[in-house]
């Protein structure tokens, strides 16, 4: 046999073919007859390998048939398998889906060609959970019941075995058991003993950047003492034992019996202050008390003797009937010693110094306890070696505890007590600790708590409760009638993070501002070399000038520019850099931010900041449309102070009021991705405040204006934009706008989110800048306004602290205070610019209150404004904004969420940063006893002396 060669032996096999298919067209009847389907004979994969992060991550692999000529098949049929489908699987049309962690192989088959990839499930933790354990309440020194339980999940919520978690104690002190990693269900556990300080205790479990923390409320083991330790009585008398309860959940109520070891010498009772022995023969026993709170039990003990005393003490009364705390007190009564340093008198365990004596009548001062409610003491009388007790009621000053509804106290800084009264119904307190330091960087620890006292005791003062539905003055003046214009209720979408470049321009002004008051701190107060107006010729179109910038705000580094006139009107000189590149603002868009300056900006400069200085005498500002701003990151605009020295006290001085303004075209920095129109808007935001910013210059370097701290100088300037927006809605004075009323047109709208909403809801703890998380933890007690990150504030509060906020509290204390004022409100804001105070000194110059007063009443209208507080009334704490409408109608992580408690013994503790507040709502149910709130460091010591305790009494 010959053997056929290649090329004809695959013509054999095409010839075969073709007749395999001639004889099976021939059985099918009248089929038409076609070439035989191509065979798959190669496979390739896109892409070429897999990895997964999460399960249920799916990727589509892309097979690619080709026949043996290398055409490619586009109906080949393709199926596919996993060597581990408990890792990765594939559906029929090769869409891979991670399962769990490891490796699989994926197979593409057609015909006999097969292809394969390899898949890789390497789960990547994106949260740490809180599973159980959180919030329990425990002993010092003593292991909580439940183990801390959390879960590391990836991005699907898959909880992932084998990840590493760490575990640290914070605050307190205490001991972990070991926990690494995470089990097969994906979660890790440990047991925690408390530490040895009371108060808040923490623990924080880190997987990676991940963390989640822990919270604990310890308290001291329970201890209890009968006072006195010992006693002697006559036959028939009885003596009173106070029970002091120390430690223990205060959470609990405390329960106690009382019992005596000889029944037949003292019969033994309880009473609400501890134990009353019975003397009914002569003898001696031991009286004792158990004492059970929650689940911890202690016990204690006193020695009583009963005997026949001749002479002894007997407590008849006291007057008044109720003891008053600094007031004094008349004990009535025989046995007593004439010679006054010869009794002994001791009002719930303190002593008290007798000022006169009788046998039958002792006179005293009552003390004045740390921070106590009214309540029951024993009184103990010892003279002549007997002893007399005697339960009375003991009150701070009645005036310390009224507090009529809709009112509000708040202490001196430094003093953490506060009374507050008790209701028959529900009540209700917003309770706020606040620190008045004016440092940014200052954070201090405190804890509240709060003590009932006994309702019976203020039976005989009813002028501290007051009567239902009345009034106070200051409650009156802070409601309103609700309008029946006002909008319905309803959300409304939030402001897009992505599109508010003005955190960026912001935090950029705020390092350019930074080394301007370093330069204004060498200069000192400007030279009286200022040429009278008029004495530079009137510029023209088309005029060039050579200029300096500099960001730094420095007299020896700057950028020499040359510019060029492009519009001249009656208030600003628009000049450009002739190194700009193509493009910038039209001559009729020039015109139209010349005329909004002149129609919308001007006029609320010189009313509530006061006109400019023309030190260059051409009548006008200049303003610099440069590049060298959009290289700036994150910068809008600036102007300097030092442009208002001669140049011979600043070489870089250009002796002008001038604005230095993004391009608004260029590619990159500043200006980089606005569009024309957001441009235009944006320049009319900067012409608002970067032209008060020459004012408050001109009112330090010109003038007698003390150096303004950063929150006075932005919140200002924050003002002048939100005063122009009111403007733009339509109003002129104050309003009561609610969020549909600034919401009737596009520019109105972007005023008003840009001048102060997303500041506000930053402050609150809304996390729109930061990580997305939604909130962040401590706020707003941990972030402050008083200050920029350069000043020391490392709050946790993303962005803007020192500009929406602070223009609030000027808005504020206008509305509260401006009225009065000589001049009005805008006369108020004017000194604020002008006056030689600064910081909250200036504050309180314009108001005539203390800084506390002023704060407290500002937190209290972040959250009271606006809300219901009877039928057809509202609280109106801020005439110009409905607070309640604006942010009630927002998602729950752009308001203000104050701490919340209904225990009758409330409880918080946090960390307070300067000019900060912790905010706590207290809504006890039923009736409320007169409540002592006090505030004092985590160890029990007293506060320091820039911390302030507040209170407003809603119902």
């Amino acid at each position: 046999m010959t053997a056929a060669s290649p090329a004809r032996g695959s013509s054999i096999r095409r010839t075969l073919r073709i007749v395999a298919a001639v004889l099976l067209a021939s059985t099918c009847g009248d089929d038409a007859m076609g070439p035989e389907p191509p065979v798959p004979a190669s496979i390739t994969i896109e892409p070429p390998g897999l990895t997964f992060s999460s399960v249920g991550e799916s990727h589509r692999l892309h097979p690619v048939t080709r026949d043996d000529a290398g055409a490619i098949l586009a109906d080949a049929v393709v199926s596919w398998t996993s060597t581990n489908p408990a890792a990765v699987t594939v559906s029929p049309t090769g869409v891979a889906t991670a399962a769990g962690a490891g490796q699989a192989t994926i197979t593409a088959s057609s015909g006999a060609a097969t292809a394969s990839v390899s898949a890789t499930v390497v789960l990547v933790p994106v949260s740490i959970e809180r599973i159980s354990g959180d919030a329990q309440r425990g002993t010092t020194g003593s292991p909580l019941p439940e183990s801390l339980v959390t879960e590391v999940s990836d991005l699907g919520g898959t909880p992932i075995p084998g990840v590493p978690v760490s575990w640290t104690v914070y605050g307190g002190g205490g001991v972990i058991s070991s926990g690494e990693r995470t089990d097969d269900e994906g979660r890790a556990s440990v047991r925690w003993t408390l530490g040895a300080t009371r108060g808040s205790q923490s623990v924080t479990a880190r997987s990676g950047t991940l963390e989640t923390v822990f919270t604990a409320e310890a308290f001291a083991p329970l201890g209890a003492s009968l006072d006195p330790a010992t006693a002697r009585i006559q036959v028939a008398d009885s003596a009173d034992f106070a029970l002091a309860v120390t430690g223990g959940d205060p959470d609990e109520t405390a329960g106690w019996t009382c019992t005596s070891t000889d029944t037949a010498v003292v019969s033994v009772l309880p009473t609400a202050l501890g134990c009353r022995a019975a003397g009914l023969a002569e003898g001696s026993t031991t009286v004792s008390a158990a004492v059970t709170r929650g689940a911890d039990r202690a016990t204690t003990s006193a020695q009583i003797e009963v005997g026949e005393i001749s002479g002894a003490v007997r407590i008849a009364g006291t007057e008044p009937a109720v003891l008053v705390e600094g007031g004094t007190a008349t004990i009535h009564g025989t046995g007593f010693s004439a010679v006054a340093s010869e009794n002994r008198v001791t009002i719930g365990g303190r002593y008290v110094s007798v000022s006169s004596a009788t046998p039958t009548r002792l006179t005293l001062t009552v003390p004045r306890e740390e921070c106590l409610p009214p309540r029951k003491a024993l009184l103990l009388v010892s003279a002549l070696s007997t002893t007399a007790s005697r339960s009375v009621a003991v009150t701070p000053p009645p005036e310390e505890i009224a507090l009529p509804v809709g009112s509000f106290r708040a202490t001196p800084a430094g003093t953490g007590c506060l009374q507050l009264p008790g209701s028959a119904a529900d009540g209700e307190y917003l309770i706020g600790v606040l620190s008045t330091s004016e440092a940014a960087s200052s954070l201090t620890p405190v804890s509240v708590a709060g003590t009932p006292g006994d309702p019976g005791v203020l039976a005989t003062f009813p002028a501290v409760y007051a009567p239902e539905g009345a009034r106070s003055a200051t409650a009156a003046a802070r409601e309103r009638t609700v309008g029946e214009g006002r909008a319905p209720p309803g959300r409304v979408a939030p402001p897009d993070p992505s599109r508010d470049w003005s955190a960026g321009r912001r935090e950029a002004e705020a390092r350019l501002k930074a080394g301007a008051e370093a330069e204004l701190a060498r200069l000192g107060r400007a030279p009286a070399t200022s040429p009278p107006p008029g004495s530079r010729s009137p510029m023209a179109p088309g005029e060039r000038l050579t200029l300096w910038v500099a960001p730094g705000a420095t007299c020896e580094t700057g950028t020499r520019v040359e510019a060029v006139v492009r519009s001249v009107g009656p208030d600003i000189a628009w000049l450009e850099d002739l190194a700009n590149p193509q493009g910038g603002f039209t001559d009729a868009e020039l015109d139209s931010l010349d005329t909004f300056y002149a129609t919308r900006v001007r006029p609320v400069h010189n009313r509530y900041f006061g006109g400019l200085s023309d030190v260059d005498g051409n009548g006008r500002i200049l303003v610099l449309l440069t590049h060298e701003i959009n290289k700036v990151t994150g910068a809008g605009g600036f102007v300097t102070p030092t442009d208002l020295y001669p140049a011979a006290e600043c070489a870089t001085s250009n002796h002008a009021e001038i604005f230095y303004g993004f391009f608004p075209e260029h590619a990159n920095g500043g200006g980089g991705g606005v569009n024309r129109g957001v441009a235009l808007d944006t320049y009319r935001v900067l012409l608002a405040h970067e032209v008060a910013h020459l004012i408050q210059a001109n009112a330090y370097v010109l003038g007698e204006s003390g150096r303004k701290t950063i929150w006075e100088i932005e919140g200002g300037a924050t003002l002048a934009e939100q005063l122009v927006a009111y403007r733009l809605f339509g109003q002129e004075g104050r309003q009561n706008l609610g969020l549909a009323a600034v919401e009737h047109s596009e520019e109105s709208r972007a005023w008003y989110w840009g001048g102060w909403i997303g500041d506000m809801a930053s402050f609150f703890g809304w996390d729109g800048l930061g990580s997305g998380s939604g909130r962040v933890r401590g706020a707003p007690e941990e972030c402050t306004w008083i200050g920029s990150t350069e000043d020391g504030n490392t709050g946790p509060c993303a962005g803007r602290h020192v500009y929406g906020v602070p223009s609030m509290l000027l808005r504020f204390v206008m509305d509260r205070w401006g009225e009065g004022y000589p001049g009005g409100e805008a006369a108020l804001i004017r000194r604020v610019t002008s006056s030689p105070a600064t910081g909250f000194s200036t504050l309180a110059e314009v108001s005539g209150e203390e800084i506390e007063v002023i704060l407290a009443e500002f937190y209290i209208a972040l959250w009271g404004d606006g809300r219901e507080s009877s039928r057809g009334h509202v609280w109106d704490w801020m005439a110009s904004w409905d607070l309640h409408d604006i942010f009630g109608r927002l998602p729950d992580d752009f308001r203000l969420q104050p701490r919340t408690s209904s225990s009758r013994s409330p409880r918080a503790a946090a960390n307070v940063r300067g000019g900060s507040s912790l905010y706590l709502h207290w809504t006890p149910n039923g009736s409320l006893a007169p409540t002592s709130i006090r505030v004092t460091t985590p160890s029990g010591a007293p506060v320091p002396d820039h911390i302030s305790l507040w209170a407003w009494r809603i119902r």
